[in-house]
């Protein structure tokens, strides 16, 4: 998960002119992540541009300092099987054999 400072430090970078490959590789996280936050400011700077082609520099600047969000309505809710159940008797009964031992 990416931090708020994290995603800070990703567009800064991109906008002193460094390559998504550089700033994953400074930062110690996937190419892919960085090419996610990038493309998400460069969308967010282009839609505040289209609407408004005078827009603030402080609305960008906001848009940079927003919290990332993360869409979770996909996700279905998980549910305990009974294979489950089963899995977790046997790892708590090699447990205790290993510890008796």
């Amino acid at each position: 998960m990416v931090t708020l400072k994290q995603k800070q430090r990703i567009i800064l970078k991109h906008l002193e002119g460094m390559s998504n490959r550089s700033i994953a590789r400074e930062l110690h996280m996937s190419k892919d992540t960085v090419n996610k936050y990038v493309a998400e400011y460069e969308k967010q700077k282009s839609e505040l541009l289209l609407l408004n082609p005078e827009a603030d520099p402080e609305e960008l600047i906001q848009a940079i300092v927003e919290k990332p969000k993360y869409n979770s309505d996909n996700r279905e809710p998980k549910r305990v099987t009974p294979e489950m159940i089963k899995a977790i008797e046997e790892c708590i009964e090699r447990k205790e054999e290993v510890m008796c031992k």
